[in-house]
């Protein structure tokens, strides 16, 4: 059973349902990439906000913050863009991408340790073939 706790914080502008449902269906995506046990849970905290100022003359822009903890480890994602579905899609690409970069660097690590453990087995012992 997944346990994910999101929170969601607008910022200048009101958080719609679509919105809302948006967010936590990307969550919901980007939980696949853990291994999640009974007693794990998962926090997100989501934060959307229109950003307001005077370089911004030419329409809205959005943007969204995605920060994700799991297991004492915090994913961050920050994505700017003209439509705010299009901003949450990009971070949550983001963070998945920064999943699993973490995940092939920890097989990498256990993989380079096997390695090293088996040669450290290995030294000493005589090939039969130089006998």
């Amino acid at each position: 059973m997944e346990s994910i706790k999101t929170n969601i914080k607008a910022t200048n502008f009101e958080l719609t349902p679509e919105v809302r449902s948006h967010v936590e269906n990307k969550i919901h995506s980007i939980a696949k990439y853990f291994n999640i046990k009974e007693d794990t849970e998962i926090l997100a905290h989501v934060e959307i906000d229109k950003v307001a100022g005077e370089h911004h003359k030419h329409g809205n822009i959005f943007r969204a913050e995605i920060n994700l903890t799991y297991e004492g480890k915090t994913y961050r994602a920050e994505e700017t863009r003209e439509d705010i579905f299009v901003a949450i899609e990009e971070a949550g690409r983001e963070i998945s991408y920064e999943i699993k970069k973490g995940k092939k660097r920890h097989i990498g690590l256990v993989r380079r340790g096997g390695a090293a453990l088996k040669r450290l087995l290995r030294f000493g012992q005589k090939d039969e073939s130089e006998s």
